[in-house]
């Protein structure tokens, strides 16, 4: 993409030297908000903003995207595609069957609810704006977004049902809103341009529009899997199929080129394809890199013109938004459910808009002045669109002292992660159960899966290596992992990622005694290892023949255990832990491996011989 746009400024712009020079500044500010962004886990989009804001014409004119001339109009476009695109490909197409009845009332009746009153108040504060450009401006700000959701749902540890409606309604509203924002734009530019026009064109127009996507998304998934596309080969293909199907779309049909992104991204993310679950995984990071950029020049953009524009009205507008229309969203739609009225309220103090309606708001604004709007006009819908995300995400910052008043806070998660369906995780699994915690496994063997599903386990299906966590809602509530697969390599790179994406987790591994010896120095690798004298090969049938090694449940002090190292897990109240506590005159119930069978072929190690 900078390629690109370097080499359209060579074309377009008076100055090859200062759109490089422009595009350079926005780079390098870019990669340095993300980087605070990760070490602050704050939304890298309210950092966007600001450095525009403050290197723009707001503030000390470092940064001036009119020196890009034409070039531009290019990026913002195709940043714009390209984002569409993501936000279509990220979406996991189990998303709708997985949220509960509270989080449906708010897709389908909230988004009504928010965008009507949203509409109405702009008409009603300011009615020199047309009702098509309120409607507009309403579905630009209908939810939060998932990349802005995120960072706030790792810092705060919310308690399960409510973490489950606000992630689900930041990632399935986040297209909801796309295409009515599209749809909306559509028609404000035909009441823009002639006031006799119909939706009628329109219609067809929008259907002719998905169709090509959805093609343009069945053509490159079928380009993906051709056995050739291999290594890095299949991510520069689906960049590419990002910009050549709405650019395709666009030569066919004039107009129909963000629709057709956002489609044919929705119709790739159905396939099960590694390329696309890699995508879902870092979407974080895809948004930060593509939209980044754009959101900061946007911003740049932003002069004391907008400010003026938007005058008291529309900062009084955008109050009404966030304090008045936001809570009668959530409480309208989720009567009758199971939320608390703390759950309500909290979830009526947060909803961060994101990168989608940022990057939309800026794309439209300058096509809106090409259709014949008035240049007052697309700058009130910049100004009032990028204020309440900054306003909004600024006040989701507050959320964990909002959440810590409600009481929606779960400091502590007390679930397990068990990686390893094998015969041994399923019963460690159900003893974690049988004490009152949640516990999930997880494995890539579907039959492992199918079988502690069958045992009333809850199980997903996938390598803990690539799931996206936050699309397994069974994992809310989770605090500790435990990696038994028959690997300790595997185990310590499974413990590397968690390490890495959730930092407040305890970790902990089976791991060989060879391969623990190797490992250590420093710095100590991720991963408390524990049962290290439990073989490998005993993992996958443990307990399943009365003449095989297995478990037992016992209670009892640790003074009465005579082999401690057997212990797997201990219970005392409602601590658990893959070990034995070093002291503590409480009885404990433990789960013990029991390595000696009766019979005259005696399973003994050396280390076990008392």
């Amino acid at each position: 993409m900078i390629l690109a746009a370097v080499t359209s400024s060579l074309v377009f712009s008076p100055s090859g030297r200062a759109v490089i020079l422009t595009l350079a500044g926005a780079l390098a500010l870019t990669l340095l908000c993300a980087a605070l962004s990760r070490r602050l886990r704050v939304p890298s989009i309210i950092l966007f903003m600001l450095a525009g804001l403050c290197m723009g014409q707001f503030g000390l004119h470092l940064i001036r995207p009119e020196n890009l001339g034409q070039t531009w109009e290019f990026l913002l476009m195709l940043g714009t595609e390209i984002v569409l695109f993501a936000a279509g490909l990220c979406l996991p197409p189990r998303g709708y069957r997985e949220t509960t009845w509270e989080t449906r009332g708010i897709l389908t009746s909230g988004v009504l609810i928010t965008w009507g009153l949203v509409a109405l108040t702009l008409r009603l504060l300011i009615p020199a704006h047309s009702w098509s450009f309120c409607l507009l401006c309403a579905s630009l700000v209908l939810s939060p977004g998932p990349a802005v959701i995120a960072p706030l749902l790792q810092r705060l540890h919310l308690r399960q049902r409510v973490h489950h409606v606000l992630y689900w309604e930041s990632v399935l509203c986040d297209p909801i809103g796309a295409v009515l924002a599209i749809l909306c734009f559509h028609i404000a530019c035909l009441s823009a341009g002639d006031t006799t026009a119909t939706v009628t064109p329109l219609i067809y127009h929008s259907i002719a529009s998905a169709l090509l996507g959805i093609v343009g998304g069945r053509l490159l998934a079928a380009f993906l899997r051709l056995p050739g596309l291999s290594g890095g080969g299949a991510p520069v293909a689906l960049l590419a199929g990002a910009v050549v199907i709405p650019a395709t779309s666009d030569y066919l049909m004039p107009g129909s080129g963000l629709l057709s992104a956002l489609v044919a991204g929705l119709a790739l993310g159905r396939q099960k394809l590694p390329t696309v679950l890699t995508v879902r995984r870092n979407r974080a990071l895809l948004m930060e890199s593509i939209a980044g950029p754009v959101i900061l020049l946007a911003a740049a953009h932003f002069s004391t013109e907008h400010a003026r524009i938007l005058g008291w009205r529309g900062l009084l507008a955008i109050l009404v938004v966030l304090l008045v229309v936001r809570p009668l969203n959530v409480f309208l739609s989720t009567a009758g459910g199971s939320l608390r009225t703390g759950d309500k309220l909290f979830l009526s103090w947060l909803a961060p808009r994101g990168v989608v309606p940022a990057v939309l708001a800026a794309a439209f604004a300058m096509q809106y002045a090409g259709a014949g709007a008035s240049a007052e006009t697309t700058r009130f819908m910049e100004a009032f669109v990028f204020v309440l995300i900054a306003a909004s995400v600024a006040q989701g910052l507050s959320a964990g002292i909002v959440g810590r008043r409600l009481d929606v806070l779960d400091p502590h998660p007390t679930g397990w992660l068990i990686v390893g369906g094998h015969m041994l995780g399923r019963q460690v699994a159900a003893f974690i159960r049988d004490s009152g915690l949640q516990v999930v496994i997880v494995d890539e063997d579907a039959q492992a899966v199918a079988a502690a599903r069958r045992e009333r386990q809850r199980a997903i299906t996938g390598s803990a290596l690539a799931i996206a966590l936050e699309d397994h809602p069974e994992l809310y509530g989770v605090g500790h992992l435990l990696a038994i697969t028959d690997s300790s390599e595997r185990n310590l790179r499974i413990c590397r990622r968690f390490a890495e994406e959730r930092p407040d987790w305890k970790l902990y591994r089976w791991a060989e005694k060879e391969s623990t010896a190797e490992s250590a120095g420093p710095p100590p690798p991720p991963g408390q290892p524990v049962w290290t004298l439990l073989r490998a090969e005993d993992m996958q049938s443990v307990g399943e023949e009365a003449d095989e090694p297995g478990l037992d449940i016992q209670s009892a002090r640790v003074s009465d255990i005579r082999h401690p190292e057997r212990v797997l897990l201990s219970r005392t109240g409602s601590l658990l832990t893959p070990s034995l506590p070093s002291s503590t005159d409480e009885t404990l119930t433990v789960l013990i491996y029991r390595p000696l069978t009766v019979g005259l072929d005696l399973n003994v190690l050396p280390e076990w011989i008392s």
